[in-house]
């Protein structure tokens, strides 16, 4: 029964977010390529995207990561799905509610 209601619960909250553009969320350069987040939020606000914030992050990535909150899940993965990123990653220090960490793919 548990299981049930946590896929449920889960199909739910997927089912509340029409569209990834109404998920808020930062950009972050993850590489060393100068202008990367603000390249690519500039494209995402150009695709009707919320980009709270772009700047750069300490993490250095090759593969593109959604950072996200626990309470955040379903945003996340409507989020990746919309953008094509694979990896999600749960962060419960974040100051955003999702975090994209933009890498060279």
């Amino acid at each position: 029964k548990e299981k049930r209601y946590l896929l449920l619960h889960q199909n739910l909250l997927h089912l509340s977010y029409n569209s990834a553009k109404d998920i808020s969320f930062s950009v972050l350069n993850a590489t060393s390529t100068a202008g990367l987040a603000r390249t690519a939020g500039s494209e995402l606000e150009a695709k009707g995207y919320d980009v709270l914030k772009v700047g750069n992050s300490t993490k250095r990535l090759s593969v593109s990561e959604i950072l996200y909150k626990s309470e955040n899940l379903a945003a996340a993965q409507a989020l990746a799905k919309e953008i094509g990123v694979a990896k999600l990653t749960l962060d419960e220090t974040l100051v955003s509610p999702i975090v994209l960490l933009v890498a060279t793919d």
